[in-house]
């Protein structure tokens, strides 16, 4: 199926195609198996060392005491006949997280860059299960360290937060 968009003059032709539902035990596995994936990014020794010289042992200790925020798993199905559901098969997808640019201006701002770019390298769970999520999904948080609790966590480490305070 081919669906064109015409805006303010400009027309936008892109690809779609129809993949079955995500499998919510399997997405609930998948999205499991890349939270141990993310967490080793967010451990990593050449990101934590860009935090300069807080508390290391501090901030490792944030990853084990349940201050990552679990996400919901939301727009799968348990059916034993998933719908099927069209999505745009362009690399562009509306649906997609867009590139957003983090400000790299203190220790922590690098540090969660360094995470991002780690993290980048794991593919999202619908594209390794080759299915589509429905209307409920949610959009994660682009280094999951933005969750109030583990910013404290890291605070009460010594990282330094804001420019000018923690």
């Amino acid at each position: 199926m081919l669906a064109v968009i015409f805006l303010a003059g400009v027309t936008i032709a892109f690809a779609q195609t129809t993949l079955p539902q995500c499998q919510c035990s399997s997405l609930q596995a998948c999205q499991q198996q890349n939270e141990q994936q993310k967490e080793t990014c967010a451990t990593r020794q050449d990101c934590i060392a860009l935090l300069g010289s807080s508390n290391q042992t501090g901030i490792m200790s944030c990853f084990s005491t349940g201050n990552t925020r679990q996400r919901a798993v939301r727009g799968c199905t348990n059916s034993s006949t998933p719908q099927q559901i069209t999505v745009n098969s362009n690399p562009q997808d509306s649906s997609s997280e867009s590139d957003e640019q983090i400000d790299v201006s203190t220790p922590f701002d690098q540090y969660k860059q360094c995470v991002e770019n780690c993290k980048s390298t794991i593919a999202d769970c619908p594209t390794q299960l080759n299915c589509a999520l429905g209307r409920n999904r949610s959009r994660r948080d682009a280094s999951g360290l933005d969750c109030p609790r583990m910013r404290q966590c890291l605070a009460a480490a010594g990282v330094v937060m804001q420019n000018g305070g923690r």
